[in-house]
């Protein structure tokens, strides 16, 4: 088991930038020996004791590009292309779609992206891509058909929550008052039956 390449193949490079002290258990064991037999170049931040490990040129790059947009391996795997400059950066596998880890991430990648794009390198993504949905200018963005039907339907949902707000109080306030009833009911029946 590989947790963090299992099924990777046809590769030139490998990436793997986190510490050993952020490494599962399981990594250690056997993702790390996998690491170790590659017989590619393994790109690393720290040193994890793999033989054909290379540091990547971090302070260099991290000053050349500042960390706002480096949030993610893919990041600075694009950093270090586009410092390669080759003619076309293809990626595959990249999907930014995910709502907790990813969403501040496809940010950096899509800076990126533009970056290489800038620098007249072509950039190649599978169609369905995330990365490929991007929106529009600010702000232009809340013109969007979708921004304002997204827009009434928060406004519809909202004016619903102000009528379920206002019957709930209703509703705690008949409960009250029919407690009350009862707790009075129930001292009369005690006292006279």
């Amino acid at each position: 088991m590989h947790p963090r390449s299992e099924g990777v193949s046809g590769f030139d490079a490998f990436f793997e930038i986190h510490p050993l002290s952020q490494f599962h258990p399981n990594e250690v064991t056997d993702y790390l020996p996998w690491l170790k037999d590659l017989k590619k170049p393994v790109y690393v931040f720290h040193d994890l004791g793999i033989e054909s490990q290379v540091f990547y040129p971090k302070q260099r790059l991290e000053e050349q590009h500042g960390s706002a947009f480096l949030t993610s391996t893919i990041a600075w795997m694009l950093a270090l292309a586009i410092d390669q400059s080759p003619a076309e950066i293809g990626i595959w596998g990249v999907d930014m779609a995910n709502d907790t880890e990813y969403a501040h991430q496809k940010t950096g990648c899509l800076h990126f992206i533009a970056l290489a794009r800038l620098a007249n390198i072509n950039v190649v993504l599978p169609s369905g891509s995330e990365l490929l949905n991007v929106p529009a200018v600010y702000p232009d963005r809340y013109a969007t058909k979708t921004a304002l039907t997204l827009t009434k339907k928060i406004d519809a949902a909202n004016a619903d929550m102000v009528q379920i707000e206002a019957s709930l109080k209703q509703l705690e306030e008949a409960r009250h008052y029919k407690r009350g009833e009862l707790e009075a009911l129930r001292v009369m029946q005690r006292t006279l039956v």
